[in-house]
């Protein structure tokens, strides 16, 4: 214990501080009384949207990153780091220059017209879908090629001496031996997707009563300047925060 002295001291001095924050909000969320019921119905109705959109979003990145992830864990092949740093632009950008892309992209390329028109993404919640795909796209697929990199020779030696081919090993093999692992990349999606705040605004367009998530209406009800809804937000969304990294720990054990 001695040689992690420094380090121990460290984490508890963080973690005074880092507890001392979160208790803050939760403390100002306990003391004050909601008054404004409208907006607080605004609130509920852009949770249920950010549920909503972040399930849809996520099994769309799953399915699309999956195959994907597999393939780019397994395979050598040349231009193999330029498609990959490729996919993984979104996560390095900020959320609002992605958001910015893909509006431009909407608006102003042929193709990216020819899609609006078909779907309509421009302030709709499909663009918030849209935007959410973008963002999470990368991190998963990030996520499951470091994963599967760890199926071991022999195993796939095993998949291939039953007769599977690589792809339907992936599914009837790997991924139920690897299952807490794939959930837990689904719950880091599910999070990236639901706390997204930049590339949902600038797609969504941020329309009260039909494209405000969660974070847009923290942002709102900051703006109106309602400190005791916002810390009883706030405290809900920490929560919710917390539960969802309990869960992802408890699957990693």
């Amino acid at each position: 214990m001695g040689e992690y002295k420094t380090a121990v001291v460290i984490l508890v001095v963080l973690l005074a501080l880092y507890i001392n924050v979160i208790v803050t909000v939760f403390y100002l969320a306990l003391i004050s009384s909601i008054t404004n019921k409208e907006l607080l119905q605004e609130v509920f109705n852009s949770i249920w949207l950010s549920l909503v959109t972040s399930l849809v979003s996520t099994t769309i990145v799953i399915a699309l990153t999956l195959p994907v992830s597999y393939f780019l864990s397994q395979k050598w092949f040349r231009g193999k780091h330029v498609i990959s740093s490729l996919f993984a632009i979104p996560y390095i950008l900020s959320p609002s220059a992605t958001g910015l892309i893909l509006l431009i992209f909407l608006v102003k390329n042929p193709v990216g017209k020819l899609l609006n028109d078909s779907f309509n993404f421009i302030n709709d919640p499909k663009g918030i879908v849209l935007a959410q795909v973008f963002l999470s796209f990368p991190l998963a697929l990030i996520y499951y090629t470091s994963l599967f990199r760890t199926i071991p020779a022999s195993l796939l030696e095993v998949s291939r001496t039953l007769g599977f081919g690589r792809i339907e090993g992936l599914y009837k093999i790997f991924i139920p031996l690897l299952k807490p692992q794939v959930i837990a990349g689904a719950m880091l999606i599910f999070a990236r997707a639901f706390g997204d705040f930049g590339a949902s605004l600038v797609l969504g367009g941020g329309i009260r009563g039909r494209t405000v998530t969660l974070p847009i209406a923290l942002f709102l009800v900051n703006q109106y300047g309602d400190l005791a809804l916002l810390a009883y937000v706030l405290a809900g969304y920490v929560m919710l925060a917390f539960a969802l990294l309990m869960f992802m720990n408890m699957l990693e054990r």
